[in-house]
């Protein structure tokens, strides 16, 4: 009886063991994905549209700057122009 018991909790041992193999595996096939082996992953994929996006946004900034720059000037000339 002792043995069967034995047998038993080996063979729960090696059912855990065998699914916390396939856990670490499953979570270094993510961890590749977004990390990257060599190539980039998702995380560096990520943040060069950031980069990219703030860039956009840097320069959108300073037409709007520019814009409304030239649109003022416009506005006192042409009150000046009528005489206000």
């Amino acid at each position: 009886m002792s043995e069967h018991n034995t047998e038993r909790r080996n063979e729960r041992r090696l059912g855990f063991e065998s699914k916390v193999v396939e856990s670490l595996s499953r979570l270094e096939t993510q961890m590749e994905t977004l990390v990257g082996n060599g190539q980039p992953g998702i995380i560096t994929k990520q943040e060069e549209r950031i980069a990219a996006l703030e860039q956009f946004k840097a320069k959108a900034i300073g037409y709007g700057a520019a814009i409304a720059f030239v649109v003022s000037m416009l506005v006192k000339l042409g009150a000046a122009l009528i005489g206000h």
